[in-house]
């Protein structure tokens, strides 16, 4: 059986088409389109604009499908459907424009579904868990391979550049501002630390993206699993006394505007907890979604 999942977020919609076979899943291959989406609210209500941008997104995956033969489909949204006035009115026009139901996560769902993707092929027992979205974060503590806590903040590598950035990269002002707004909000939602760990494991495409950044400059070695947390800083400092700009269109053009952000999100985190390494996961929300919301008895 293949099946399709689709992934509303606040920066970009992505669709994984995943192949279940013998109590086990694989993904077949992943289509993303950035549309920004958090930028078409405008006093807490979606636009109509925006609406037709992601109904004409989500047709445009079910065409997909079709010329796949795949009739299942599943679409859940995060940010960008869950803080707003009108989510029902837009779920609703969705749902009459292209006959797709949307699941909306609550932040603690997101973030718990993320853990549970990312720990697929995880060999960590205990630490912090974060996954870097474009218009929020969740942050997760874990034991024995068990959630414990999780919380989630406001802060994303989207909604940061649109808050604190003026041109396409954060100067070393902003750069300070966005520290300060991360960890206003880290002391707000864990004042006494208690998420503190040595290892940090992270998930989203601004974590990836970090990480493919460190290799391409050849900070960290391509085949090591874990980096060191010292690293995040190496990179800020790097990166503002290089063409930051060419740097980053070679390796993630596609992220040009919220890299930075990201990578700020990773740093405050970590210096906040006092983590020394972190571990990145090629899995996610998307694969949780799965293990627990569609087939709870299948395996990766």
């Amino acid at each position: 059986m293949n099946f399709g999942v689709i992934d509303v977020g606040a920066n970009s919609v992505r669709m994984n088409v995943y192949q279940y076979e013998n109590k086990g899943f694989d993904i077949l291959f992943s289509k993303k389109k950035t549309l920004g989406i958090v930028s078409y609210i405008n006093d807490g209500k979606m636009s109509e604009k925006g609406i037709q941008i992601l109904c004409r997104c989500l047709h445009d995956f079910q065409l997909t499908l079709s010329h796949l033969h795949i009739a299942s489909l599943h679409v859940f949204a995060t940010l960008p459907l869950r803080n707003i006035k009108n989510t029902t009115v837009v779920l609703q026009k969705i749902f009459e424009r292209t006959g797709i139901r949307v699941h909306v996560l609550s932040g603690e769902d997101e973030g718990r579904l993320s853990f549970e993707g990312a720990s697929i092929y995880s060999k960590l027992q205990k630490g912090l868990f974060l996954d870097v979205g474009g218009g929020s974060t969740e942050i997760v503590s874990f034991q024995d391979c068990q959630m414990h806590n999780v919380y989630s903040i406001s802060s994303g590598s989207l909604s940061l550049f649109r808050t604190y950035v003026s041109e396409i990269l954060p100067n070393e002002k902003q750069q300070k501002e966005i520290i300060e707004a991360m960890l206003r909000e880290l002391r707000e939602k864990d004042p006494n630390k208690e998420y503190a760990s040595e290892t940090m494991l992270a998930a989203g495409g601004s974590a990836r993206a970090c990480a493919a950044l460190l290799k391409d400059l050849h900070m960290i070695e391509s085949t090591k699993e874990e980096i060191p947390c010292e690293k995040l800083q190496e990179l800020i400092t790097y990166l503002n006394r290089e063409d930051a700009i060419r740097i980053i269109l070679r390796c993630e053009p596609e992220r040009i505007h919220t890299f930075f952000p990201g990578l700020l999100i990773l740093y405050s985190t970590a210096n906040y907890y006092g983590c020394k390494k972190m571990q990145i996961s090629k899995y996610g929300v998307r694969e949780g979604y799965v293990l627990k919301k569609i087939l709870p008895n299948a395996r990766f």
